[in-house]
């Protein structure tokens, strides 16, 4: 990673003809908080499609044993988030996708489709809903 860094660094100085320092910005409170939603938000997404993909396959249901597991995690976003927010996750997570790979679109004021293709865009609704999460 320090070559990346030092390579850029002699491409700036090149270019600017002068000797140049570059250093990493340290992420904020509100980037470490949404890089960790996204995680979380992708982690859950591979255990719903891994419980799908052992049951359409395997023929094995572990939907009963998994259950508590995705009620807990279920509760803490609705600490977190609270109940508009975690509804819009609870879409995204267990109702976006259908079983042929379409897309359903949430809807939004009773007539706006919106596509939500991934966590990052899950992340920019979830903020217009609640501002405080951007903060």
């Amino acid at each position: 990673m320090d070559s990346e860094y030092k390579q850029i660094q002699l491409g700036i100085d090149s270019i600017l003809n002068t000797k140049t320092f570059i250093r990493r910005k340290k992420k904020n409170q509100t980037e470490k908080k949404k890089e960790l939603f996204y995680q979380i938000i992708n982690n859950i997404d591979e255990l719903n499609s891994r419980q799908t993909i052992m049951y359409a396959d395997l023929d094995l249901d572990f939907s009963n044993y998994d259950e508590k597991y995705f009620t807990v995690i279920d509760s803490l976003l609705y600490l977190n988030f609270g109940k508009e927010c975690t509804e819009v996750i609870g879409f995204y997570l267990y109702d976006r996708s259908n079983p042929d790979g379409t897309i359903n679109p949430l809807i939004v004021n009773d007539s706006e489709e919106l596509i939500l293709n991934n966590p990052y865009e899950l992340w920019n609704i979830l903020c217009q809903i609640n501002p405080k999460l951007s903060e």
